[in-house]
């Protein structure tokens, strides 16, 4: 009787030794997958730049290429008496306000 208690306890530490070692691993892989994702450096007081693009829209077209021309946004058209087979050109002036070349492409389906 005694041998049998003996023995259940040895296999009870074995099972707890393996979920131990289990739920161990599974810490050392969270934590590494949390230092791979998670990690951030800072440089504090410096400063690093990549050309960008700023693409803004002229808002009169007469105007030109002027800081207080150049707007983020401008009201759609309004476009009246449409039937079958109407068309009608909007324009628009685009400008790269920043230092990136691009190609632009614009389509539109209404």
């Amino acid at each position: 009787m005694i041998r049998k208690k003996v023995r259940k306890i040895k296999i009870k530490k074995k099972k707890l030794i393996r979920i131990a070692a289990v739920s161990f691993v599974l810490a050392l892989m969270a934590g590494i997958a949390f230092a791979a994702f998670g990690d951030k450096g800072e440089i504090l007081g410096s400063t690093f730049t990549v050309a960008s693009a700023d693409i803004k829209f002229l808002e009169d077209l007469t105007l030109g290429i002027d800081p207080n021309n150049l707007v983020d946004e401008l009201p759609g058209p309004i476009f009246s008496n449409i039937r079958p087979e109407w068309s009608e050109n909007y324009l628009v002036k685009i400008y790269n306000n920043g230092t990136a070349s691009l190609q632009l492409s614009s389509n539109a389906d209404y």
